[in-house]
């Protein structure tokens, strides 16, 4: 290998593997709020459905947001469930409400979460139930948010933010380490489809994660993380 080609060898290879890592990062830290909320609270607690619950991914000292709880009524008459929120904070918040929703309405019911509310030194959780009423059944839902003790940016600016610098760290990194192996070899084709698993792994995990599927997410950490140490302790291999 020329030694232009393996200067951008090894800096496509630098910036691949460090921005891989920011990803692997980044959606744990998306997957372990919710897989925490989910072994503080326990999995049913009892309810027949699952309840369509949402908490912010992350939160900042600049947001102001809230955990919320849709809920259609799919029947012929108004419903009255009964909401009971439980929300960490250093004394558990538990909070109750009962709306009426008319028929073929969908609900957002919200409750509000700061700062206040964090629990394990960066963690907001929470877990919602819904009563039954009138041909509607029961349902509850835990869900959780990161929480970062910041200034200056909102959880969806560093969430975006995080987000492209991942994605386009990596793919750069790629695109200059298979420029620097052009014409790829046999094992260099192995190389690049091994490096293109791992990105598609971490892109794998942040959906995951995103979406709450924490259980799923938790398998694609690890599987993502033996992943990395393998392709690293290779990266002196000659292509």
């Amino acid at each position: 290998m020329k030694p232009q080609n393996k200067i951008l060898n090894n800096l496509g290879l630098v910036l691949f593997f460090t921005f891989i890592l920011l990803g692997i990062i980044f959606f744990a830290s998306l997957v372990w709020p919710n897989m925490e909320s989910n072994f503080y609270f326990g999995f049913n607690q009892g309810a027949e459905t699952k309840l369509q619950l949402f908490c912010p991914h992350i939160l900042t000292l600049q947001d102001s947001s809230s955990i919320t709880a849709s809920v259609t009524n799919k029947v012929d008459q108004p419903i009255s469930p009964t909401f009971q929120a439980l929300i960490s904070g250093p004394v558990f918040q538990n909070v109750q409400t009962q709306p009426s929703i008319d028929p073929g309405q969908t609900l957002k019911v919200k409750w509000p979460v700061n700062g206040d509310n964090i629990i394990f030194g960066h963690l907001i959780i929470a877990r919602v139930y819904q009563s039954s009423s009138y041909k509607t059944s029961t349902a509850t839902a835990n869900c959780g948010s990161l929480f970062l003790n910041l200034s200056g940016l909102t959880g969806t600016q560093i969430y975006v933010g995080v987000l492209m610098i991942s994605l386009l760290g990596s793919t750069l990194g790629l695109i200059l380490w298979a420029i620097a192996n052009r014409p790829l070899g046999r094992r260099s084709l192995e190389r690049l489809w091994g490096l293109i698993l791992l990105g598609a792994v971490v892109v794998l995990g942040i959906l995951l994660g995103t979406l709450g599927q924490w259980l799923l997410g938790t398998f694609a950490f690890f599987f993502s993380v033996l992943m990395f140490i393998i392709l690293v302790s290779r990266r002196s291999v000659p292509a």
